[in-house]
């Protein structure tokens, strides 16, 4: 949930991120940082697979005078490999490749990238391998892919480098791209016993693209769901690895008689606006016009409309909360914690499970801490440089002499650009758990016991602590066993499960918050 961390695996496949922001490749994503432009959008992705490819066909390839044996490569039959490239932090990004001859394509759904086109191509029963030139990217930049076959199983392991830097690679061979689509059983499938429209919703500079689940009832008000997203710019459905987990809210609402209304964040599929610029401010300045447009419409009763979040989309819906703009609010994993202490968790975690020693981490992360106090403080462009040049020299001195990586140079600019980020500024100085519990309406605030990045027992007890302070009544704050950050029945809870498990969201965590909002509406 987290958009951007301060580790050494801060730069990583930072030319292969094309669509998804850092946020959401971080474990919000949410999540460690891959790197991938802030500002980069699914279309953005897509117009730069088509842009890189019309522009340049040949992008990295090796010229070579045409023989023989080029009709034979060129009829070979195409070959399928699942991919995964594993991160430091255990974190896994997926990859779908398909070669024929020496060209083919590669997915990377976690940063909705489709069918980029890769280069210098090799598929044989002792080794895969091929270039990748990122969209965007200059020809001369190749990522190079190289497994070889191992000994007692069909798979092939290997390592991708990309720009010197070098990460474990393992590629399994399937039968056909049927192979790539991932089992998601709780995806609704029409015909829907209720209606769906799609709005075009004008807010202060941007235009958003939304969907409205609404039940068949003539002449009936019902009441009403909005949600928000976790952190990075996300489609409506927030979807992930191919998980939809606001359409299946949403239609579980509406086949109990409750409208909700979901859209694209800013800059992403059907919605305008520029993603780099947004804070949650102007997350709930959006909101807050969902609220309202919902509210004039007569089909809806504009006293029961009620706000979900997911994650970072948590401390939106708190806002919305305690200012008094929706009547009920439904909390899933939304921080307790201030952004600022969240963070330095996920990070200090990530650093410890790249291998740095207690000590080396604990002197980044003190660096990352007076970053963060200077951006919260809203100190001097000169003071937070200083800050942000000490976080890059600690994080090039936590390295091992023989990992490589980027030096503090190039640490510094990329740390500038996002210390800069209006997000980070409204991030580090949000405090959910006060912000909520200023709030007078009812709320159900659920956890998941495995959640590594909002992890549930240490956040619910802060929540609960802010609630009994506060004297609250209607807050109620749930732990869930077995769930992650997903609410998905998990083993370890880590983000590298989130795509391999086919369930979306635990059936009983979706009958939970479906009966607690007819609860709250029915009153």
């Amino acid at each position: 949930m987290l958009r951007y961390q301060w580790t050494l695996a801060s730069v990583a496949l930072v030319v292969i991120g094309c669509g998804k922001s850092a946020s959401e490749v971080t474990p919000d994503a949410s999540s460690a940082s891959t790197g991938a432009p802030p500002t980069a959008s699914a279309d953005d992705a897509a117009q730069a697979v088509a842009d890189v490819a019309e522009a340049n066909p040949d992008a990295g390839r090796t010229a070579a005078a045409p023989d023989a044996g080029q009709a034979d490569i060129a009829a070979a039959p195409p070959r399928y490999f699942r991919g995964r490239i594993e991160l430091p932090g255990e974190i896994v990004v997926g990859a779908n490749v398909v070669i024929t001859g020496d060209t083919g394509t590669i997915d990377i759904p976690l940063q909705q990238l489709t069918k980029a086109p890769i280069h210098d191509a090799r598929a044989d029963e002792r080794e895969v391998s091929f270039g990748f030139t990122p969209p965007g990217a200059p020809a001369e930049v190749v990522v190079r892919f190289t497994a070889k076959k191992n000994d007692g199983d069909d798979g092939y392991s290997g390592e991708v480098d990309q720009l010197g830097t070098k990460l474990p690679l393992r590629l399994v061979p399937v039968a056909s791209a049927e192979d790539f689509v991932a089992k998601r059983p709780q995806t609704p499938r029409p015909p829907f016993a209720y209606k769906t429209e799609q709005l075009a919703l004008k807010v202060d500079g941007a235009e958003l693209g939304c969907t409205l689940s609404l039940p068949e009832a003539e002449g009936a008000r019902h009441p009403a769901v909005v949600m928000f997203t976790g952190s990075g710019p996300q489609d409506r459905d927030e979807t992930i690895f191919e998980h939809k987990p606001f359409l299946v809210i949403a239609h579980a609402l509406a086949n109990a008689k409750v409208a909700s209304l979901r859209c694209d964040d800013r800059g992403v599929g059907q919605s305008t606006g520029d993603p780099a610029a947004g804070h949650i401010g102007v997350f709930a300045a959006d909101g807050l016009a969902m609220i309202r447009a919902l509210g004039e419409r007569p089909e809806i009763d504009a006293k029961k409309i009620g706000v979900l979040g997911h994650s970072e989309g948590g401390i939106v819906a708190a806002e919305l909360l305690a200012q008094g703009e929706a009547a009920f609010g439904v909390l899933l994993a939304g921080p307790a914690r201030s952004g600022r202490e969240v963070s330095l968790k996920q990070n200090m975690d990530a650093l410890i499970a790249q291998g740095v020693s207690p000590d080396k981490a604990t002197v980044v992360e003190q660096a990352v801490d007076a970053l963060f106090g200077a951006v919260a403080d809203d100190a001097e462009p000169s003071v937070v440089e200083a800050k942000v040049a000490a976080l890059a020299e600690a994080v090039v001195a936590a390295r091992a002499p023989s990992e490589g990586g980027p030096p503090a140079a190039a640490l510094t600019a990329e740390f500038m650009q996002l210390a800069k980020s209006p997000w980070l500024r409204s991030w580090v100085k949000s405090k959910p758990a006060e912000t909520l519990a200023r709030s007078k309406a009812p709320i159900l605030a659920l956890y998941g016991e495995k959640d590594t990045q909002v992890p549930g027992a240490d956040h619910a007890a802060v929540l609960k602590q802010a609630f009994e302070k506060a004297k609250k009544e209607g807050g109620e704050v749930e732990v869930i066993l077995g769930a992650n950050h997903l609410f998905q029945a998990a083993k370890t809870g880590k983000f590298s499960e989130y795509e391999e498990i086919e369930e979306t969201i635990q059936p009983s965590v979706l009958s939970r918050i479906v009966g607690w909002i007819e609860k709250q509406v029915a009153q």
